[in-house]
């Protein structure tokens, strides 16, 4: 970027005499690459089309909710208020709860991800 930057400060500071030469030389290689084209181009050449690769044509399945997805779906209706403030409040929740509390999520989340795998 630093080199680009200079460069382009170089010729802007260049004055119109100086940069005649540069000028004519890059309109002179345009106007022989235009004949050079039309000639390949009149002599059968045609240019690549490059296909884009083709999209699935069925979307990939969602993955299964985890047991915290499960729980946070379940509670959230119950909390009121912006939704990072409820996040924070589901997220105390989760961590506050036993594994026995949690195996309700836990086994209806396995289960879930049984069927998808199916």
């Amino acid at each position: 970027p630093e080199q680009g930057k200079a460069l382009g400060a170089a010729w802007r500071a260049l004055g119109g005499a100086a940069r005649a030469p540069f000028e004519a030389d890059a309109t002179q290689r345009k106007a022989d690459y235009e004949t050079a084209k039309a000639a390949w181009t009149a002599a059968g050449g045609a240019p690549v089309v490059r296909k884009s690769p083709k999209k699935s044509v069925t979307p990939k399945p969602k993955r299964p909710p985890s047991a915290y997805a499960l729980f946070f779906k379940a509670t959230k209706p119950t909390l009121s208020g912006d939704f990072g403030a409820a996040s924070k409040e589901i997220s105390k929740r989760w961590g506050a709860m036993s594994d026995a509390e949690k195996a309700k999520y836990t086994e209806e989340a396995a289960a879930l991800k049984a069927k998808a795998a199916a």
